[in-house]
This record gives C-alpha cells, sequence and structure tokens, in this order.
C-alpha cells in the first residue's frame, strides 16, 4: 500500500513511524532525525525483502488469484486485474523494498518464511483481507542518506500530528447570543461575582479572556477564574487547566494545569476528562500512562464527546491502553465522524477506500471523504479528486477530480500538484497546456513527489513545453527512481535516454542530481543549472 490511514501502519509503512503524541503542528529537523535514527540508521545491516502482493476479500479470490498464477499468467497482470490494494495494484502488485517487521504480523512471517525467493503456496490472511505474497529478492539494508528521506519522514509525521489530539480549550460564548450590551453584560456580572457567585466570577472570566464589555485582561480573567474554581466551578477549574497549559495570564505549567483538569474532571466536564486524556497520552505534568489516558477519554467519549470518541478510535487502531483492534476502532470514528468531526470524518473515508477495517466500499469512502473535503481537509480533497479520477464510488469525471485537485493543490498538497499537472499535461478535465503543467509539476517534484518528477523529466525530454534538454531529463529521471524505485515507466525513459547521452552528458547529469536531491532544493538547483 502506497501509504496508510495516518495513525496505522499499513503494508508498506514504517512501523516506527507511528504518531507522536507530542506539541505543534510543525515537524522540527530533530524529530525528523530522530525518526530516522530510529528507523533507518539503527537498522544497517539487517535484511530487507523486495515483495509484491495481491490483496483481495476473500479467500476463494484469493485462491483463484493463486491458480492463475501457479499456471503461468505473470503476477503482475493478475495483480493489475484483480489486487484491491490502490497503492500497488497499479505497479503489478510492487511493494518495493521493506524490513520483514514493518508489515503486520501475518504478513511478515510469511515473508520470512517465503525468504530468498518464493510465491506463498496458499494465500495469507491480515486485517486487510487475503493476500498472495511473493518475495522476488533479498539484501542487506541499504540505508539511505538522512537528505534524500527527509522530505518523506517530515511528511508522514506532520500528517500524524495533523491527527492527534489536542487539548480543548473553552468554546462557550460568555454572552448571550442576543445580548448586544456586553458592557451592561459585564457591569451586572461583577455585581454578582462581588457577592461570590461562582457562575458570575467564570463568565466574567470569559469575558476579559475574550474582551467582551471589558478590555482583554488574561491576568483578571485568570484572577475571576481562580475564585470560582476554588468554589468547585468545574468550567472555572477546566479554564484554569487551558491557562496554565498554554501559559495565557500565569506562567505555563503542566502540572497545575493536569490538576485542574483532574478537578473538574472529576465532576464529569467532558472537556476536561479529553483533556486529561491528552495530557496522560503525552506525559505532560503526570506520568505517561496510555490505560489512564484511555479511561479519560472513555469518560468523555460516554458523553458524545466527538473528539474523545476519534480519540478512543485512535487508542484501539494503534493499541495504546488497549489491544490493538482496527474493527473496534471503527464505530469510535463513525461517531465521531457523524458529528461532523473532520479527522474521523477524513479517516472512514480512506479506511473505506482502502478496505482497511471495513469492507471496502467506494461509495462510503467517497461520502465521507466529501464530508471532510467540504470541511476543507487537504488529503480528503485529495482523495476525492483521485476518486472522480477512477471513477470509484462516483461517476468518472475529470473535470469534477480538477476542482478538488486543485482546491487541496493550492494548500501545497503535493500528491494533487502532482494530479493536477498530469490533467494539464493531458487535457484531461482542463484544457491542454503545458505551461500549466510545468507549472504544478514542478511544485509537486520539489516536494518529492516521484510521479512528479518523472513527469517532468519527460517534458524536458520531449521539448514539450520546455526547451529539450536531455542532461536535465536523464537527472529528472534519477531523481525519481531513487524517491521510487518501482515506477517502471521511469526505468524505462532512463535507460531509453542512456543510449542518446555521452559519457560526459551522463556524468553531468548524475551531478545534477545530486544537487535536485537535496531538500527543498529541486527548484532552486533546476532553474541555476538551467540559467
Amino acid at each position: 500500500m502506497k501509504n496508510c490511514t495516518r495513525w496505522i501502519v499499513a503494508l508498506a509503512v514504517p512501523l516506527i513511524l507511528l504518531p507522536h503524541f507530542a506539541n505543534g503542528q510543525e515537524v522540527t529537523e530533530q524529530e525528523a532525525r530522530q525518526e530516522y535514527d530510529k528507523y533507518y540508521s539503527k537498522t544497517e545491516g539487517q535484511l530487507e525483502y523486495a515483495v509484491r502482493h495481491i490483496l483481495v476479500a476473500q479467500r476463494e479470490q484469493a485462491d483463484a488469484a493463486l491458480q492463475r498464477i501457479t499456471s503461468g499468467e505473470p503476477f503482475a497482470k493478475v495483480a493489475a486485474e484483480v489486487s484491491q490494494d490502490p497503492g500497488s495494484s497499479g505497479r503489478g502488485g510492487e511493494l518495493g523494498w521493506s524490513l520483514a517487521e514493518v508489515y503486520v504480523p501475518e504478513f511478515s512471517r510469511a515473508v520470512r518464511a517465503l525468504a530468498p525467493k518464493g510465491l506463498s503456496p496458499l494465500p495469507v490472511r491480515t486485517p486487510f483481507g487475503w493476500h498472495v505474497v511473493e518475495v522476488t529478492d533479498v539484501r542487506e539494508r541499504q540505508v539511505p542518506p538522512f537528505e534524500s528521506v527527509r522530505e518523506r519522514i517530515v511528511e508522514v509525521l506532520r500528517k500524524a500530528k495533523k491527527k492527534e489530539p489536542v487539548p480543548v480549550g473553552v468554546d462557550e460564548n460568555p454572552a448571550a447570543a442576543n445580548d448586544q450590551d456586553h458592557a451592561a453584560t459585564a457591569r451586572a456580572l461583577l455585581a454578582s461575582a462581588n457577592q461570590g457567585d461562582a457562575t458570575a466570577q467564570y463568565k466574567l472570566g470569559q469575558m476579559y479572556a475574550n474582551g467582551r464589555g471589558v478590555p482583554i485582561d488574561a491576568k483578571e480573567s485568570i484572577r475571576w477564574y481562580r475564585l470560582a474554581a476554588d468554589q468547585g466551578h468545574a468550567k472555572a477549574q477546566h479554564a484554569l487547566g487551558v491557562a496554565y497549559n498554554t501559559g495565557s495570564g500565569v506562567s505555563q505549567d503542566d502540572r497545575e494545569a493536569a490538576k485542574w483538569y483532574r478537578l473538574a474532571a472529576d465532576q464529569g466536564l467532558a472537556w476536561s476528562q479529553f483533556n486529561l486524556g491528552v495530557v496522560y497520552g503525552r506525559g505532560q505534568g503526570v506520568a505517561q500512562d496510555y490505560a489512564e489516558s484511555i479511561k479519560w477519554y472513555r469518560l468523555a467519549a460516554d458523553q458524545n464527546f466527538a473528539q474523545a470518541q476519534y480519540a478512543m478510535g485512535v487508542m484501539y487502531a494503534t493499541g495504546r491502553g488497549v489491544a490493538q483492534s482496527v474493527k473496534s476502532a471503527v464505530p469510535w470514528f463513525r461517531l465521531a465522524a457523524v458529528q461532523g468531526f473532520v479527522n474521523a470524518q477524513s479517516d472512514l473515508g480512506e479506511m473505506y477506500w482502502r478496505g482497511f477495517g471495513v469492507p471496502q466500499d467506494f461509495k462510503e469512502a467517497a461520502k465521507w471523504t466529501r464530508l471532510a473535503a467540504e470541511q476543507g481537509d487537504v488529503d480528503s480533497q485529495g482523495l476525492l479528486g483521485l476518486l472522480y479520477s477512477e471513477g470509484r464510488g462516483v461517476p468518472q469525471d475529470e473535470k469534477e477530480a480538477v476542482k478538488w485537485y486543485r482546491l487541496a493543490a493550492d494548500k501545497g498538497h503535493a500528491s494533487s500538484q502532482s494530479n493536477l499537472g498530469i490533467n494539464y499535461l493531458r487535457g484531461s478535465g482542463v484544457e491542454q497546456s503545458y505551461e500549466r503543467a510545468l507549472h504544478w509539476l514542478r511544485l509537486a517534484a520539489d516536494q518529492g513527489i516521484a510521479r512528479a518528477q518523472s513527469n517532468l523529466a519527460t517534458m524536458y525530454y520531449n521539448g514539450d513545453g520546455v526547451a529539450a534538454n536531455l542532461v536535465v531529463a536523464y537527472a529528472l529521471y534519477n531523481v525519481s527512481a531513487a524517491r521510487d524505485p518501482t515506477l517502471k515507466t521511469t526505468a524505462v525513459n532512463r535507460e531509453n535516454l542512456a543510449k542518446r547521452l555521452s559519457d560526459k552528458e551522463i556524468a553531468a547529469a548524475q551531478d545534477l542530481a545530486q544537487e535536485l536531491s537535496k531538500p527543498k532544493n529541486l527548484l532552486a538547483a533546476l532553474d541555476r543549472y538551467l540559467r
């Protein structure tokens, strides 16, 4: 499988690249380095396997596919015709080179048993379905330089962080919707608050926090929150927890945050129960404890708190605090998705698309993906474009595909930029334009999309919208092949092009490829060379 649902390991995604429950949405250089060290550096010398597979839903389908192969039909042909893995079926079932342990256990055992080469005599069952598995080669682990995989690691971590639970704040409007006189409301609340009314103290704290009827004053907000919290007002206790969590009006203090969340959570406040689940999952202000984390998530989820329902799904999917079970995750995701929680809608869409944890169902995939896409989820916009392009779950419609690709591409979604560029290149769903194709393929290639790099190479090979430049084409083919060795068109084009180049030109192209391969340097290096 080409990619996985954001929170769980799929067949070809390294086990180590699971979501980290860390702060922030940006991936730091240190985090990327740590992932590299865990997955790449420490695996040097281990065996890795070249694997291909065919994935189907039923044992009978797997038996039929295996019979066709043992009767002499090419594995790649059968995979292209029957495999339900959208990430590998177009490549003849190829999953590329990986360590055995990156796969789910059942698949991993089959891979090791088939080495150094071999076709599974019987189908292999995993949570994804039934597989026909073949190992085509084994070698010692070849560790790529950090720079060549940095962007891939950053993208996986970025998607993981996007899906992390994060503490929720106070989302109440401190004044009634039809109350236009916030200043009068503040005066009335002040009178009650000075008489010790905890609810008035809490609401006055909100007004100072939001600048409604009074100037924004974080410290004054904290003063009123504290007075109410000391009287046991649960929402005020939660607000103090958020303040200590974020350092708003007080010095940031994770222990104090956890203390106030617990006081409110013990009173049954779903907001604080959820936040307490987050801090136990992260180990912020408390010892990290997934069992405690899931305990508090469940309490909030049972109150129909969507974020907690989604978090419950994540915990089941990743096996944190509970036995790992994708099937048990699905109902939680669905509960959150029905309430409009975009991450849950997005993940359900991808699960139905892949048949992961649920029967593969493109109509369901399109339904949930559309709901998330309409809320602006960039990954869902890209997937919805793909569904329209392939006519899966929706009528095949390249114009609709282009519409959704463009929405995602404008936000920097690399795969959608690549797909949009290819549509312009082919004139599919849009008027053919080499200029627009070049624009989008360049952006995607710079983000490390191998297919975009290959198509850009072909433009320079053929002189489509650019001055033909065989050295540039060969260099880009090299970069693409290094990024994704399974792209057969890239390999064939590079081999054919090599016959037309002198040794000196090939050497120049290889030097250029080294520059193009540096992180976020492709466009700059390409433009420098062309000048």
